[in-house]
């Protein structure tokens, strides 16, 4: 799970923890402190810690946990590298262990509401393998660190959504609750 916010903010990140050996989501999972780390690359090296809230909350019985995470847990030294939040069962075997990564910009990506102001239309569609995916929040840099956003949003219900680039070299990102997306994608625009 991938997840893009802005650095040095306070955030509350949402995701689900899957019953073990299972793609189903577990409600009321045993948690305790220790089972959630938070690494970060700060003062040249990587610092590995309990998060501030050291247990998530579950959001009613959904089998989704919210983590709240501080301005300083959500800080890097160089935005080239990315924020994960370890998840291990240390108890036992109730769920499943997984890594989320959170890439931070110092560009909140919520600020750039333009689909560009090139001069060539440039079409993305994004699907499930099979159907296309309404909803998709997707966005184009120039750098494939992410850091200079310069279009971005959201696909219609054919899983389309139309920048205006110009022609170059960009990165394309996506994200959608629930979905894995391969990012940032490689594309150059031509005229």
């Amino acid at each position: 799970m991938e997840i893009f916010l802005k650095q040095g903010v306070a955030a509350q990140i949402t995701f689900p923890l899957l019953a073990a050996g299972s793609a189903g989501r577990i409600s009321g999972a045993t948690l305790a402190a220790g089972d959630f780390k938070v690494c970060r690359h700060t003062g040249g090296a990587w610092d590995v810690s309990n998060p501030a809230t050291a247990i998530p909350t579950e959001i009613g019985s959904t089998g989704l946990y919210e983590l709240p995470l501080t301005a300083a847990e959500l800080t890097v030294d160089d935005q080239k590298y990315p924020i994960l939040i370890a998840c291990h069962d240390a108890a036992g075997e109730e769920w499943d262990d997984q890594a989320i990564i959170i890439r931070v910009f110092s560009t909140d990506i919520d600020d750039v509401q333009t689909l560009g102001a090139g001069s060539i239309s440039w079409e993305v569609t994004v699907n499930d393998g099979t159907d296309p995916l309404d909803g998709v929040d997707v966005w184009v840099t120039t750098d494939i660190a992410g850091l200079h956003i310069i279009a971005r949003g959201l696909t219609d219900d054919n899983g389309l959504v139309k920048f205006m680039l110009d022609a170059g070299n960009y990165y394309g990102w996506k994200q959608l609750a629930g979905y894995s997306f391969t990012n940032p994608e490689a594309f150059t625009v031509t005229a």
